[in-house]
């Protein structure tokens, strides 16, 4: 079986492989970790993190991921579905701060239209 491309998880992580495999998709997923970027990897960590003081650190480092591999992905062609997947997990970032630590939520509170 050939893994491509978008493969849901059940945290609504999006994941970019490509591999032949007859395992399942997590099997898959967890044979070629260092086939996806490391912002996904980033990502399963805060989804999976409960301490708040753990939740903010692996935070930072997903925001530092998700904003390196943007720049990489600047240059190559044909990378729409990974793109609109790191525009999804950058507003799955701005919910956990929101939600889970408590900051505020800018875009109710008007000062989303001055800006």
């Amino acid at each position: 079986m050939k893994i491509e491309n978008l493969m849901q998880t059940s945290a609504g992580l999006k994941f970019f492989a490509s591999g032949n495999s007859s395992h399942s998709h997590n099997s898959t997923l967890h044979s070629v970790p260092n086939r996806r970027p490391s912002w996904q990897r980033e990502m399963e960590k805060v989804m999976r993190a409960t301490n708040p003081t753990a939740i903010l650190s692996l935070l930072y480092a997903a925001e530092t991921a998700l904003f390196l591999r943007g720049q990489e992905l600047s240059d190559i062609p044909d990378t729409i579905e990974e793109r609109e997947a790191i525009r999804a997990a950058t507003n799955d970032l701005l919910d956990i701060k929101i939600n889970r630590l408590k900051w505020p939520d800018y875009r109710r509170s008007g000062l989303a239209e001055a800006q």
